[in-house]
């Protein structure tokens, strides 16, 4: 166990931790039943910058710093395969064209207005949320949400490619015990912040997952590593979109 949640906070983040651990695939892909818990770790860490930089700027700024400090931490990883993704699907028309074109290492046009339209928006619905009172709740719960999303699709699709690849090992070797003790973890973690309407947000990007990963699967017959990284960060807008619906019916019971 402490070795698949080393394996996870070694994968997700750039933190230094395991360096020296020697991980199978069973590992990498039992960690995932972590990833929940490293997201919201994440969110810890975010929160607890945008404490101290909050009192030295003004508090938009302290947004603006807290988002960028939450990319360097994750080493920009899912925001790479969200750009690929991008390219892939838009230049290539059948499978192989798609999978190629995510392996190039370039960045393509339309990756390049893919990552500035979602940065925009991720943080504008940051700032937004800032703005409504609520922006605890969401850096704390959208990294887990998006980090869970990846475990829901890694355990319904197969592994799209037939070489070797930076998520073969976790899609081959996941079983339902991953994503049950995932989903179970996000629960309580969601409940701790909203109460009963989370489970409603839960729910509401999980549909959001489902339909993306099955058009994802439909085009190249499962996902990549460069597909989970866009789930997650799709999974993270659907979550701070919905938010800002979920304030009128939740505000009474948020532990904020």
């Amino acid at each position: 166990m402490i070795k698949a949640l080393i394996c996870a906070v070694r994968f997700l983040t750039i933190l230094p931790f395991g360096k020296s651990l020697n991980s199978t695939s069973k590992d990498l892909a039992r960690s995932m039943a972590f990833y929940p818990v490293i997201g919201y770790g994440i969110g810890l860490l975010m929160l607890g910058f945008y404490s101290l930089v909050s009192h030295g700027v003004a508090p938009i700024f302290a947004v603006v710093f807290t988002f960028l400090i939450g990319i360097i931490l994750t080493g920009a990883l899912h925001l790479d395969g969200f750009a690929d993704t991008c390219d892939g699907f838009y230049g290539g028309k059948s499978k192989d064209e798609i999978l190629a074109i995510m392996r190039d290492s370039h960045i393509g046009a339309m990756a390049t207005g893919g990552l500035f339209c979602l940065l925009v928006l991720k943080l504008s619905l940051f700032l937004s949320l800032y703005t409504r009172g609520i922006l605890n709740v969401a850096l704390l719960l959208t990294p887990a949400l998006g980090r869970w999303a990846m475990v829901v699709a890694t355990s319904l699709y197969p592994y799209a490619r037939t070489e070797e690849g930076l998520a073969k090992p976790f899609i081959e070797e996941i079983s339902w015990k991953e994503g049950v003790i995932a989903t179970v973890v996000l629960l309580v973690l969601v409940y701790g912040q909203m109460k009963q309407p989370g489970a409603l947000l839960v729910l509401n990007v999980l549909i959001v997952v489902m339909l993306v990963s099955r058009w994802i699967s439909k085009k190249i017959g499962g996902m990549t590593g460069d597909t989970l990284g866009a789930i997650n960060e799709l999974a993270e807008v659907a979550c701070l979109i919905l938010l800002h619906w979920y304030i009128p019916i939740a505000k009474e019971v948020w532990t904020i």
